[in-house]
């Protein structure tokens, strides 16, 4: 499976980019590629399902992918210091979209790896399917897309959150009473929804192809429609008889009505989105006839204009 809606951000840009390697970001914000690496460490974890299969470890994804998303990253210098966790997950879909896992089979230097770490790669263009410019190019659109959403502001993404909240409360009355508590309290514990559409709590590889194509196509509105849709879809599964969706594993309670509604939507979330529940959780959505943002995914994206005028704003 790949991301249908990555080709509205592809452009043939004949100028040639100058990322940043993670030697270079080490020198130059050494606190920043600390934290970018520790990440990298943690994610990728998706991608299992489909190395299966392979000779390759998720751990040499990991270190491809940190090199991917400095050199992405690096290019909107003016945002490099503000850099958070989570911001990397959806160009791990982006990297993978691109990626030939055959070329990476037979030639990753497997000495760059360890059982709890690995070094930078930072020759890797090798690695993929198409000329890595191109990639890189593309990738930093959707990059332009995501800075130009939340300004790597910590005030935008709560902002998200808190109007997440309000529209759960008018389009989900039921779920809206599990979190009946102050906005503020709820905007701080849903951040994880808004950013990426959930993506980065969905273990599920062909659902988070199918929440990343989703947040692609649309606008922040858009998202947050979207998120209250699939967080009511999770409850509804989690509460329901059918055997597909049954929620086997009890959350433990916090005597607290707001901590257990937490614990909830995210048990909910995490073992709807499985694998084996792709078709039931894609029919559920796309019977929504007000929601018209996987309809997208299937038939094609709105384009928003990111083109090679994006590329002039880039470091040189």
């Amino acid at each position: 499976m790949k991301l249908q809606n990555l080709k509205q951000f592809e452009v043939n840009n004949k100028t040639e980019l100058k990322p940043m390697s993670s030697s270079q970001l080490k020198i130059s914000h050494p606190s920043i590629y600390d934290i970018i690496h520790k990440d990298a460490l943690r994610g990728c974890w998706r991608f299992a399902q489909i190395l299966e299969n392979t000779k390759i470890d998720t751990r040499i994804i990991q270190c491809l992918f940190q090199e991917f998303f400095i050199n992405t990253f690096s290019l909107h210098t003016a945002f490099i210091s503000e850099y958070y966790q989570g911001l990397g997950t959806l160009f791990e879909m982006v990297m993978m979209h691109y990626l030939d896992l055959d070329k990476v089979a037979a030639n990753f230097d497997k000495k760059l790896i360890h059982d709890e770490n690995f070094e930078p790669c930072e020759q890797i263009s090798q690695f993929f399917s198409q000329d890595y410019n191109f990639i890189l190019s593309t990738s930093s659109n959707v990059m332009q897309k995501v800075l130009n959403e939340t300004k790597c502001s910590n005030e935008t993404l709560i902002d998200m959150s808190t109007k997440l909240y309000d529209v759960i409360k008018a389009k989900h009355i039921n779920e809206y009473q599990l979190i009946k508590v102050e906005r503020d309290m709820a905007s701080i514990s849903m951040l994880k929804y808004v950013i990426y559409c959930g993506l980065h709590i969905a273990p599920s590889y062909s659902l988070s192809i199918l929440l990343a194509d989703a947040y692609l196509a649309m606008d922040v509105t858009q998202q947050l429609d979207f998120i209250a849709d699939v967080i009511s879809l999770s409850i509804k599964a989690y509460k329901s008889n059918d055997k597909c969706c049954i929620i086997q594993e009890p959350f433990e309670s916090h005597n607290d009505q707001f901590g257990d509604a937490m614990d909830m939507f995210t048990n909910a979330f995490k073992n709807v989105f499985v694998e084996e529940n792709y078709n039931f959780v894609k029919e559920k959505l796309l019977q929504k006839e007000n929601n018209s943002v996987l309809k997208w995914v299937v038939i094609g994206a709105v384009v928003f204009g990111v083109s090679a005028a994006v590329v002039k704003g880039l470091r040189k």
